[in-house]
C-alpha cells in the first residue's frame, strides 16, 4: 500500500489485520518521498527543531508516477519502481525497509541498499526482470 500522509509518500507492506493502521507493529514500512515545499518552506523546514521530514527526499512531479511492485521468489519481500526506478523495498522479516528517498540514517527506516536489494532481487544478476 502507498499512503499519503498530508504530502511525506510511505510504502506500507501490512499483514492481514481488521483495520488499517500505519503506526500498528504488524505494519512494514519505509518512506519513500515527501512533497517539496517552497523555497520559503524548505527554508522553514531545515530551521525548525525537530522534524522525521528533513530525513525524506523532497520530490515534485509533472504528473502523477507510475508505481510497480515486484516480489521477491519466497513472496514475502516487495520492491516498489517509481517510474520504472526502483525506489525502495521491504524484505522479509524487516520492521523498516530501504528507501532512495531517506536521506540518512534514521528511525523512519534505511537508506538504500544495493548489494541487499540485488541479492533479494536479482539473485541470478539479469536472469530476473521486473514484471
Amino acid at each position: 500500500m502507498v499512503y499519503d500522509k498530508e504530502g511525506t509518500v510511505i510504502f506500507l507492506l501490512t499483514t492481514p489485520q481488521t483495520k488499517f493502521d500505519p503506526n500498528s507493529p504488524k505494519t512494514q514500512s519505509t518512506w519513500l518521498y515527501r512533497q517539496k515545499r517552497s523555497f520559503i518552506g524548505e527554508i522553514e523546514l531545515k530551521l525548525s527543531r525537530v522534524t522525521i521530514e528533513k530525513d525524506i527526499l523532497p520530490r515534485t512531479f509533472n504528473k502523477s508516477p507510475n508505481l510497480e511492485l515486484l516480489w521477491s521468489d519466497s513472496g514475502q519481500s516487495v520492491a516498489l519502481f517509481i517510474d520504472q526506478t526502483p525506489w525502495a523495498f521491504i524484505p522479509e522479516g524487516k520492521n523498516h525497509g530501504y528507501s532512495k528517498g531517506i536521506l540518512g540514517p534514521t528511525i523512519i527506516g534505511n537508506t538504500w541498499d544495493q548489494a541487499l536489494f540485488e541479492k533479494m532481487f536479482r539473485p541470478n544478476a539479469g536472469s530476473k526482470e521486473k514484471k
